[in-house]
This record gives C-alpha cells, structure tokens and sequence, in this order.
C-alpha cells in the first residue's frame, strides 16, 4: 500500500529519501519487533524500504490504541519527540518483517539544517503532520464509524491485506463487532445497488423450467429402479387388480418430494 500518509508520496521528499539510502544504515526487523518505545527516548528516525509498522499509545490503564500506520516507501519514527530529544510518546512496532534504512535524530537535525532547500523541507513536513493530525482529529469528531471506515476504504482499497479487523477497530475507535456490523450493511447494501441497476425479471420462470426438468428425471429415474427391482414390485402394482389406484398413490407420494411450492420459495429467496 503506498502513501497511507499523503506527505510521503510529495516529490520534495525524494530528498530525505536518499539522505537515509545514502547516510542510513540498513537493518532486517522481524515483526513484532520494536523500533521504538513510548516513554524511552526517541534517538532515530528511518525510511521504510520493505514492511509495515504500526504506531501504539498505551494508556495509564495500560491498554492499547493504534493510532497509525507506515507502510514501504514512507518515513517511520517519533518526529517531534526525535527532533526535541525527549521521550517518544508511542511505541513502534513492525507489524511483518521489514528492511529499513535509519539515522540518528543527530543527523537528521544536521541534514534539515544543511541548506535552504532542506530547511524548506523541514516546515513542510511540519506542515503535512500538522495538518494530518487536524484533519484526524476532525473526523473523529463529525463522522460516524461506518463514514470513518468508508473514508478508510476509498483512501486505501487494500488495507485489510495488511491490517486485522482488530487492528482497524482500535485505529477508527470503535469495537471489532462495530467494524463486523459496518462490513454486513455495506455488503446489503451493495447487494441493494447491484439489483437494481442489473433487476432480474425472467430468472424465476427459467429457474422454475429447470426444476420441471430434474423433477420429471427424479421420477423417472426412481420408476425406473423400481422396474428392474429384483422383487419386480413394479410389476407387481399393475399386476393387481387395482393397479391404477396403487399408481396413482405411488406417483403422488414421490411427488410430494418434489412441492411446485418449495420451488417457487426456493426460487424466490435466490432471486431477491
């Protein structure tokens, strides 16, 4: 998934990009491992070449919260805390294995401050988060959960390949059944959108014909085996003297496996 965040996918960030290819280690992180914790000092920052990591705050009651994603191709680290050596205010974990390339908060300080153009780059990523935030925070505010997980969806079509349903619950503040409810209305609701711009009139008669043919089968199949039974009770059914009587009881009997009624309900119920 590329540009979960908007501001890594701008072209003046190609330049942080090489800053960290260039002066950067590189280093594999197995997932579930920690690039950084909340509460210890923030001391790097790095550029996501492969993998996903995700961002926890625990509260004082000591559960957790998503509260955001990066992804291959965009930029992982506590920026603020980094670049005002204090104590990372999440925990950063990589959500499957990952290859990184990462500098210290020392070098990245000394890379913005390098020219103008860096410098510039600087206040735009301040901006871009910034205005991250301010609109996260909106919409926590003025939409519901199901707008919430919609906005998701358009943004990113592909995230429930990276992320849980667990996950995606903690990081739109709602419960998985919540997320579980949404999805339900969202598939009868394009089930709704489906029927009617593509309705369906002439299906229960074509279905209906189907169901003459497999019923006539059935009961022919079934006279059939009686017929070449090795006790002949065909036979014997005509042999009587009220064989028509017989037959007729026989038919209705095997018939009534075969109910015009449950048909139509069984057709109905596939068409609607």
């Amino acid at each position: 998934m590329k540009n979960f965040n908007h501001y890594a996918g701008r072209e003046e960030f190609s330049a942080f990009k090489d800053f960290f290819l260039t002066h950067g280690q590189c280093k594999e992180m197995k997932k579930k491992e920690y690039f950084t914790l909340q509460g210890a000092l923030a001391t790097h920052g790095a550029y996501i070449e492969e993998g996903l990591f995700r961002y926890i705050c625990t509260d004082d009651r000591g559960y957790e919260h998503i509260v955001g994603y990066s992804f291959a191709g965009e930029y992982v680290g506590d920026y603020p805390a980094c670049l005002k050596k204090e104590k990372a205010m999440v925990s950063i974990q990589a959500a499957s294995d990952a290859r990184i390339y990462y500098a210290s908060a020392e070098d990245m300080r000394n890379f913005f401050s390098t020219n103008e153009m860096t410098q510039n780059l600087e206040r735009i990523l301040a901006e871009e988060l910034f205005v991250q935030t301010y609109m996260r925070l909106l919409d926590i505010y003025c939409k519901t959960p199901t707008e919430l997980y919609l906005d998701l969806v358009k943004r990113y079509p592909d995230f429930q390949n990276f992320i849980t349903l667990k996950e995606v619950a903690s990081f739109l503040r709602v419960t998985p059944e919540t997320i579980s409810h949404i999805r339900k209305s969202i598939g009868l609701l394009l089930k709704n959108e489906i029927n009617k711009k593509f309705p369906i009139h002439h299906e229960p008669r074509i279905f209906m014909s189907y169901l003459y043919y497999i019923r006539s089968f059935a009961l022919f199949f079934h006279f059939f085996t009686l017929f070449i039974h090795q006790d002949c009770y065909f036979l014997r059914i005509f042999s009587s003297k009220n064989y028509f009587i017989n037959l007729t009881a026989l038919f209705f009997r095997y018939i009534s496996f075969f109910d015009c009624s449950t048909f139509i309900v069984l057709g109905n119920s596939l068409c609607h």
